[in-house]
């Protein structure tokens, strides 16, 4: 437990450095170090997130580094992904997904499975370098690719309980056309309003039966995005993001083979 308290204030400290990544780890976290069900764990992940993301927005906020207005027009199409992946699809998932004889994968199998490819995903996008130079035009496609991408973030912040900021800010930096330094703020604001809601509705449907573990794991995040957005005030973002891509490659093989696969 001590090793996973450390775990939360990386977690945030990520968080507030890069403005997103940190988030995938969380549910090996809270699975692997406080023996949290996996299902279970994407609702906690989805607090913790959300909590230290809003924290790390209002820091940037006062830097005047959010653009609301983008903000808006991506948490709505991913807000509509998470309502129905968190309310609709996973609560009609079967358990175990599939079984043929004595071939068995589980609901918590094909989480964990998804989420390593998830890993997998902004691993990839965190190791190759990001192109951050901005285009004088908006076409309709990268409009239209820009709200894919937002449904894309909320079904996977439902799915598995990240916030999908490997996604967000590219979508931001290429798509919408606005500084790094704006793309991070706006990711965190972005990720703190789909994450905080859709642990809303878990709450309402499901409760929560340990908020002392939420609630401790969540203050230890809050320190970590205080400590990483000050940070990130002086070493460059660019110089970490591929370095804990391999990080979060690893965590991702790791999950795969630790995984208990169907047999």
């Amino acid at each position: 437990m001590i090793l996973g308290y450390i775990a939360m204030i990386v977690v945030g400290g990520l968080l507030g450095l890069l403005g997103g990544g940190g988030a995938i780890l969380t549910l090996p976290v809270m699975i692997y170090f406080f023996n949290t069900p996996v299902l279970l764990g994407t609702s906690y992940s989805l607090f913790i997130v959300g909590s230290a993301s809003l924290l790390g927005a209002w820091r940037y906020h006062q830097r005047g580094l959010i653009d609301y207005r983008i903000a808006a027009a991506f948490a709505i199409p991913s807000l509509v992904g998470l309502h129905i992946t968190r309310q609709l699809l996973l609560p009609a998932m079967p358990d175990p997904i599939f079984a043929v004889e004595d071939w068995v994968l589980s609901k918590s199998q094909f989480v964990m499975i998804a989420f390593a490819i998830v890993m997998i995903a902004a691993s990839v996008g965190m190791i190759r370098p990001m192109n951050t130079q901005t285009r004088a035009e908006r076409r309709p496609a990268d409009l239209v690719i820009f709200i894919a991408m937002g449904i894309l973030v909320g079904c996977i912040a439902g799915l598995v309980g990240a916030g999908g900021g490997f996604l967000i800010i590219p979508a931001l930096v290429v798509l919408a056309k606005i500084p790094m330094t704006s793309a991070i703020g706006t990711s965190l604001l972005v990720i703190a309003v789909n994450s905080l809601l859709g642990f809303l509705g878990d709450v309402w449907t499901a409760g929560i039966p340990d908020w002392w573990l939420l609630l401790s794991s969540s203050a230890l995040a809050l320190t970590g995005v205080i400590a990483g957005s000050t940070i990130g005030t002086r070493i460059s973002a660019a110089t970490l993001k591929p370095l804990f891509g391999w990080f979060v490659l690893i965590m991702a093989m790791f999950i795969l083979v630790s995984t208990n696969w169907p047999k």
